[in-house]
């Protein structure tokens, strides 16, 4: 059923189809939230469906996944759909496995609203081809990704210009020490586009055989500046796992190279212990005792999240309990990693009052409520959060290189947020901007779907409406907000958009008002805007004395013309549309 503010932004020609529908649903339709997955087999029409329902008020978002490659003129495509993203992450892992497809991670993961897959195979039951479709009928056309490489099944080899490449890596390590990692992302970055993927997976496990503490055991590397720091490897393989989906990197599929660039950066977390025992410590299901922490702002405690249960109360099987226990003994520091749906990764669970002091990394896919009720501290996240992502925050700064889910920020405070993709339902719904702790400010890079700001009492937002293609492009989305019923019920807050092509609707926003931005305020929002940009890995410039950034090959100063300020309507019938 498609009605009201929704059934305005439909196309004409297909209105009147959604409103008989809706005359059959409003009597047959389940109560609440429901989620069909329909699978028809037409073996006269050599053809195999699977078509994917939910509920019209978006209360059951289906996490979806593509993976596509023709290879050979070989059409190989697998549309995946779950309820959470890590069963998507794990059926990747088991398809690479069984060598159904290369690499163990999709090439594209988002919320659908409801989509048709289909599938046409020949006599012998390969397939031939597939179309997808969104619920509208409107075909899906995926993008060429590229060719696509398993770590899992194919062994490294010594590139033939290995010598080259040897002396090039020492002359960057043997180079200024504070900026020897910018060096050497630099260096891969530019070669990229030429380089294989044998070749870029040899570089990062050359690098991180050159590691300081491993140097200093084995008395083969004395001089200064022959090796690298434990942080620099980190950072260099973390920049390409938050920024490869920005880049330009020729025929490989981007799935592959961060396939590649975790596992190697997971190999590494493994061995780190052994080699620097002073600096970093480790935990996993397997060896659960947590070490001793005798300077907690020095040592950083490696955590592999593999075996942990989502949930539970037990320390030794519940992620978020063990990072309790270990918050309790003095760790102050810590790197999670292959997270795979544990629940409440959060500096809520550790201590009684403020975690100012607290700083973690996460790797992987953790579960629903990542970074929920915040206490203070930093945490950011090397890939995509999912439902309830913020959700009660009451001060903090929470960075998220991806997607995040379902009824991010409920009823939070304060603290400051990124998301570095699109969002979904409901965003920050009974929110205020509490005056007894950090102002609320969210920056999104890509967009959100309906009921955004539902009851909202406060924050500045800013929405962009962007995203990066398949070749690392900048591209501006369709409309900066995806869906209506935008401040519903909401008596303060500020929205800012950008929509350099004036899609935001009048239908989207009708609890709310467009506002003028008062000349004197827009630094504030401009300095939001460069800041929102600049974590994303969008290249500021300079243009007529403005700051400027390049989206869907065009220039836009960041002026006011190009952006829009929502505010509540206000009143007492905010509700009327719920």
């Amino acid at each position: 059923p498609t009605t009201g503010d929704d059934l305005a932004l439909m196309p004409p020609e297909i209105r009147h189809h959604l409103e008989e529908v809706q005359r059959v649903e409003f009597t047959s339709s389940p109560d609440g939230p429901y989620q069909y997955l329909c699978l028809r087999h037409l073996p006269e029409k050599n053809m195999t469906e699977r078509v994917d329902l939910k509920d019209p008020a978006d209360l059951r978002p289906s996490t979806t996944a593509f993976w596509a490659d023709r290879k050979n003129g070989q059409i190989r495509a697998f549309s995946v759909i779950a309820s959470e993203e890590q069963a998507i992450q794990q059926m990747f892992q088991l398809l690479d496995k069984e060598g159904l497809v290369d690499g163990a991670s999709p090439d594209e993961v988002l919320v659908s609203n409801g989509m048709i897959s289909r599938f046409r195979f020949d006599e012998e039951g390969a397939v031939t081809d597939y179309e997808l479709f969104d619920r509208y009928g409107q075909k899906i056309e995926l993008p060429d990704y590229g060719e696509h490489y398993s770590m899992e099944r194919q062994a490294l080899k010594t590139p033939k210009n290995a010598q080259n490449l040897r002396g090039q890596l020492s002359e960057f390590i043997s180079g200024n020490e504070t900026g020897r990692s910018r060096s050497i992302i630099n260096w891969i970055r530019e070669q990229m586009p030429e380089w294989d993927f044998n070749t870029y997976r040899w570089i990062l496990k050359e690098m991180s055989g050159r590691v300081e503490g491993k140097a200093k055991k084995s008395g083969q590397v004395k001089e200064k500046g022959a090796a690298l720091s434990a942080e620099e490897i980190i950072t260099v393989h973390t920049h390409f796992i938050d920024y490869l989906r920005t880049l330009d990197t020729g025929k490989k599929a981007k799935s592959s190279l961060l396939d590649i660039t975790r596992t190697s950066l997971y190999r590494f977390f493994e061995k780190l212990p052994a080699l620097d025992g002073e600096n970093w410590g480790i935990v996993s299901r397997k060896r659960p005792t947590i070490p001793a922490v005798r300077v907690p702002e020095q040592r950083t405690l490696l955590v592999d999240g593999t075996g942990f249960t989502p949930e539970g109360t037990d320390p030794e099987h519940s992620l978020a309990l063990h990072l309790a226990e270990a918050y309790r003994q003095g760790w102050r520091r810590f790197i999670l990693f292959r997270v795979n749906g544990q629940r409440l990764i959060s500096t809520a669970v550790m201590g009684k009052s403020n975690t100012d002091d607290v700083i973690m990394d996460v790797y992987g896919t953790p579960g629903e409520y990542f970074g929920a009720f915040m206490q203070g501290g930093t945490i950011r996240l090397h890939g995509n959060a999912q439902n309830f992502t913020g959700m009660c925050m009451h001060h903090g700064q929470l960075e998220i290189f991806g997607n995040a889910g379902k009824v991010c920020g409920y009823a939070s405070k304060g603290g400051e947020v990124f998301i570095l993709g699109n969002i979904v339902d409901r965003a920050w719904t009974n929110s205020v901007n509490d005056s007894r702790c950090q102002d609320l400010r969210v920056h999104i890079l890509g967009s959100a779907s309906k009921y955004a700001g539902e009851s909202l009492m406060g924050g500045d937002f800013f929405f962009g409406g962007m995203y990066f293609d398949h070749l690392g492009q900048l591209r501006i989305q369709d409309r900066p907000y995806r869906g209506t019923k935008l401040m519903g019920g909401a008596s303060r807050g500020n929205m800012l958009f950008f929509d350099p092509n004036n899609r935001l609707e009048t239908p989207q926003y009708a609890h709310g008002k467009l506002q003028e931005i008062e000349p004197q305020k827009w630094h504030y929002w401009q300095n939001m805007v460069i800041e929102t940009l600049e974590k994303a890995g969008v290249e500021i410039q300079q243009q007529n004395g403005n700051p400027a950034f390049t989206a869907d090959g065009k220039t836009f100063e960041i002026v006011p013309q190009y952006f829009k300020l929502i505010v509540p309507r206000g009143g007492l019938k905010g509700y009327e549309s719920h």
